[in-house]
């Protein structure tokens, strides 16, 4: 869970960690 890696894509990784 690597989150702030990209800060257009955070979001999007925000939904998938929720989805882990």
């Amino acid at each position: 869970m690597k989150r702030g890696l990209k800060g257009k894509r955070s979001l999007e990784m925000l939904d998938e960690d929720v989805a882990l």
